[in-house]
């Protein structure tokens, strides 16, 4: 379970024996040797004293056993996450997610879950956080996955990750010499935003309203449908786009787009789970802690 040598590892690091942890792991002692030795070239540290015989840790070995004893308990964890998922899942799910998760989180996630449980269906609805939410509600999905700052109280809202929408402009774009924006020029160029009913544009209305702004305050050029609109809309005109800095990385890494910074402005979010309050399946939350536990691994 886990790194092999991680686990020779551990074990030496508590045995502070070779012969001792081959007896325990049921290798010979030179592949525990080999194991050692590789990690140490792999990390460019000295994990060991050796003083004849006896071994003891260094430092960095030290600092190295805290975080290893973490990962192997994530490890067991996500087995154990397993072991109870095979035993109590049906073979189809259904699953909802608003655009930006779906399209940009989700696909990291997901084929791990397919790779464990290849014998479960899963079916993703997308749409905007508004859709999702009426779609638990009806129960035509068991679990959704939105962005926004709604609160039914109808629904149960699990908190998933941290997110953060960006002003973003197109390298092309002349406004890309500056670096930050005044609140003054914020509201002066043209911007294109998400639909009426994305979680995005709640995030960034409720945002500006502690800001004393209103959306009609700025000089809106569009509202588009979709991340991928809106970047692409940019890409063909000089107007700048709120996006979530999940759906640029590719982007900011070859320098298509330039995040640039608002003055005293942010627009984080969380985003949630969502299920219905009726809904006491096991095997939902037992879902949500394997994309959890994936998630931070």
């Amino acid at each position: 379970m886990g790194d092999q040598k991680l686990i020779v590892f551990k074990t030496v690091a508590e045995t502070l024996s070779f012969s001792k942890t081959a007896d325990q792991l049921f290798v010979s002692q030179p592949a525990i040797s080999k194991s050692i030795r590789e990690l140490e070239i792999e990390f460019g540290l000295q994990l060991f004293h050796r003083k004849g015989n006896k071994i003891t840790l260094t430092n960095d070995g030290k600092r190295l056993k805290k975080q290893v004893d973490y990962i192997l308990a994530q490890y067991q964890e996500l087995y154990s996450q397993v072991a109870s998922l095979k035993n109590s899942f049906p073979t189809h799910v259904k699953l909802g997610a608003s655009t930006t998760i779906s399209q940009y989180v989700l696909p990291q996630l997901l084929p791990q879950f397919k790779k464990s449980f290849p014998f479960i269906e899963l079916e993703l609805l997308n749409g905007n956080t508004q859709k999702i939410e009426k779609e638990v509600l009806k129960q035509n999905i068991e679990l959704g996955f939105i962005e926004g700052q709604s609160q039914n109280k109808q629904l149960k809202y699990q908190f998933f990750m941290k997110d953060e929408l960006v002003l973003i402009a197109h390298h092309s774009n002349p406004i890309c010499k500056k670096d930050t924006l005044s609140t003054a020029e914020f509201l002066t160029i043209p911007i294109v935003l998400r639909e009426i009913g994305s979680g995005s544009l709640q995030v960034i209305q409720h945002v500006l309203q502690e800001k004393k702004i209103k959306l009609r305050d700025l000089n809106i050029e569009m509202h588009l449908g979709s991340t991928e609109s809106i970047k692409k809309y940019l890409e063909h005109s000089q107007c700048l786009g709120i996006v979530s800095i999940q759906a640029i990385q590719s982007e900011l890494k070859e320098g298509t787009f330039k995040i640039i910074d608002l003055e005293n402005i942010a627009f984080e979010r969380n985003f949630y789970f969502i299920t219905s309050h009726g809904n006491n399946k096991p095997y939902v939350e037992k879902l949500i802690q394997f994309i959890l536990c994936q998630h931070n691994l």
